[in-house]
């Protein structure tokens, strides 16, 4: 009888250590696979597009593997199962278009023409736009209906005129720009137009110029800024208002 149950915690062991090893070469695969990926894209919006195929195609074929490995083992049972419902990220992580969209900081506070994500006492994370004074977001959104686009932020160099002067354009088109206060942050919004099939929406904010704290007098922080950017957002303009 020992031996018996030594024998089976002995291949017990032996199935753990081949599930290990599995698991490892998984994992290198995978991480080679993104690696190659980002070597290959020109800019970071495609270093993203590039890490979501590589992680939605590896994702697929788990779910493959696992609907047969069910089909398998629950066929031969005659047990009916119902396949999971998989619940889907944020826009910034998944280009498929998204009834509405709500993106932190922290997600593209590294995007190109920001200066990386910082925090607040309060922890709330927020990116310096800059040196450039546009920035751009690649917004995987639905446009069957109109839509509010609104870019918070908690500072912006030179208030009086950067705000004043500030532009919106979703995809190259100019849109009416309005200034907000939610309470908490400040706001700068357009409408979003109605567009059948839409993928991305592409979304620039454009600033007429950037400036350094040094240049205004406060301190000695040479960084060209714009805004002190804490999310985006895109909404249907009623869900917008609440």
């Amino acid at each position: 009888m020992s031996n018996k149950r030594g024998e089976n915690v002995e291949g017990l062991a032996e199935d753990l250590r081949y599930f290990d090893a599995l698991v490892q070469d998984d994992a290198q695969s995978l991480q080679s696979r993104v690696i190659n990926a980002v070597e290959a894209s020109a800019n970071p919006y495609d270093h993203l597009k590039a890490v979501t195929n590589v992680m939605v195609e590896n994702q697929a074929q788990l779910s493959a593997r696992i609907k047969i490995l069910e089909q398998v083992l629950l066929g031969n049972s005659g047990v009916a199962t119902e396949a999971p419902v998989m619940s889907q990220p944020i826009a910034e992580h998944n280009y498929a278009p998204q009834a509405q969209v709500e993106v932190s900081a922290e997600v593209f506070g590294e995007n190109q023409n920001m200066y990386g994500v910082e925090y607040t006492p309060d922890g709330v994370a927020y990116s310096w736009t800059g040196p450039a004074p546009e920035i751009v977001f690649d917004v995987p959104v639905l446009r069957d209906v109109e839509k509010v686009f609104r870019v918070r932020f908690i500072s912006a160099m030179d208030d009086d005129e950067l705000l004043k002067e500030a532009q919106i354009f979703v995809d190259g088109q100019s849109q009416q720009v309005e200034l907000d206060f939610d309470g908490k942050s400040r706001g700068l919004f357009c409408a979003v137009p109605v567009k059948e099939g839409a993928k991305a929406t592409r979304v620039e904010v454009k600033l007429i110029r950037t400036l350094s704290p040094a240049e205004l007098g406060k301190g000695d922080d040479m960084r060209k800024l714009g805004l002190a950017v804490t999310g985006y957002s895109v909404k249907v303009a009623e869900e917008q208002a609440d």
